[in-house]
């Protein structure tokens, strides 16, 4: 008899160690299936109610010990009745993540192919051929000046450029052909400038145009060498400033340096307009002069010679 109470005691304590241990468990698994991700928790749900079983039937096992062994489990019933209602929630709510678990999962692979299309067409656009420009705001006719022209993405194939300045459709700029060692159009390609993936070079224009001025616009474009195919463009504004005419301007009486033309020397005279080594050698042997105006006996000098003499101011006779 003794011996059986011992055991039944064991039984007791085992059973309320299980109880114990299941009154922590199930909080802390509920807990963690209010917080946890559908895709972690779908995961999980099989294993959790391989546990929730075992827990049950350990229960059962040890009810069934300690009732054939004769002890009262009234102090414990409350306990036992509460542990079982726990597991039948969890059980429950169990099945409502996995519910929520498979809608989830069963929305997110409806928008898998979207999101693939999605990534697809950003790869692609950072895949696409970029050019840049990099040039001075304002250039003047007739002056060289460089551009630095970069390109990236581009397949391994070889490919043209042209660079250009135009206004209104027309071509204003020359573009020095490195290869040819020589100046052409803007209106045409410079030929199997680079090969992909990647390009950067300076190349010199100069704009032709003599009539066009302040803002126009510079152009680049990329095509495949072998398909002449255009592949990508890009464009900028830049600015073509008049070049400014000096004009002679007499010196004041008081600024003006004068050059007897009766007692000269020949370097002397070769700062006369019109007048060269030669002129001024004839003019020291036609000496001597009256006026500026004798000078037309010089052999070379003419009226419109003479006159732009006068106009000069440099030439005298005192």
């Amino acid at each position: 008899m003794e011996q059986k109470i011992l055991l039944g005691a064991i039984f007791l304590l085992n059973f309320i160690f299980l109880i114990f241990f299941a009154q922590k468990f199930l909080p802390l698994l509920q807990a963690s299936l209010i917080n946890s991700d559908s895709k972690d928790s779908i995961s999980k749900f099989e294993e959790i109610l391989k546990k929730l079983d075992k827990i049950s039937l350990e229960i059962e096992n040890l009810n069934s010990k300690i009732e054939n062994s004769k002890v009262d489990l009234s102090p414990i019933s409350k306990e036992i009745s509460n542990l079982k209602n726990q597991i039948q929630e969890t059980k429950d709510r169990i099945s409502e993540k996995a519910k929520e678990a498979e809608t989830s999962i069963l929305s997110e692979s409806e928008k898998e192919p979207e999101v693939k299309k999605e990534i697809e067409t950003k790869t692609e656009i950072e895949k696409e051929p970029k050019i840049s420009l990099s040039f001075p705001k304002e250039v003047f006719p007739n002056k060289e000046f460089e551009v630095l022209f970069s390109g990236e993405n581009f397949e391994n194939k070889s490919y043209d450029l042209k660079i250009s300045v135009e206004f209104d459709g027309k071509i204003l700029s020359q573009t020095f052909n490195e290869k040819e060692k020589r100046w052409q159009s803007s209106n045409y390609y410079l030929n199997n400038v680079f090969s992909g993936p990647s390009f950067s070079k300076i190349f010199k224009l100069k704009i032709v145009s003599e009539n066009i001025f302040g803002d126009v616009t510079i152009l680049a474009k990329v095509r495949e060498t072998e398909t002449k195919k255009l592949v990508t463009s890009t464009s900028g504004k830049i600015k073509i400033k008049q070049t400014q005419i000096q004009t002679y301007q007499p010196p004041s009486e008081t600024q003006k340096e004068c050059i007897d033309i009766n007692t000269a020397s020949l370097e002397e005279l070769d700062k006369i307009y019109g007048v060269g080594p030669t002129i001024a050698q004839r003019i020291i042997e036609t000496r001597p002069f009256t006026s500026v105006d004798d000078l037309i006996r010089v052999k070379g000098i003419g009226e419109k010679t003479l006159q732009k003499i006068k106009e000069q101011g440099l030439a005298c006779v005192k």
